[in-house]
């Protein structure tokens, strides 16, 4: 199991939830957890949250929409369909 950033937290709780799934780990740059910011206190209000409720709706189409808005901007198909 391979994690890198807020990954590398998903992978280790993986090994603590289920070892027999997990024969080895690479964690890089692991995420460590802080202090919530203003800016980022604002981005799960605006975007995380949003993008949570569509999802759970059954909307995963529109979370996704949500979240890159909130993330790339709203030219982001736009750089998708070019890539």
């Amino acid at each position: 199991m391979v994690g890198q950033s807020s990954s590398a937290c998903i992978a280790r709780q993986l090994a603590l939830d289920a070892p027999e799934a997990v024969r080895s780990l690479v964690l890089a740059d692991p995420a460590r957890p802080a202090q919530p910011t203003p800016a980022h206190l604002q981005m799960v209000r605006t975007v995380a949250q949003p993008a949570l409720e569509r999802y759970g709706s059954g909307d995963q189409a529109g979370a996704i929409d949500v979240w890159m808005r909130g993330v790339c901007g709203d030219g982001y198909r736009e750089a998708l369909e070019r890539a």
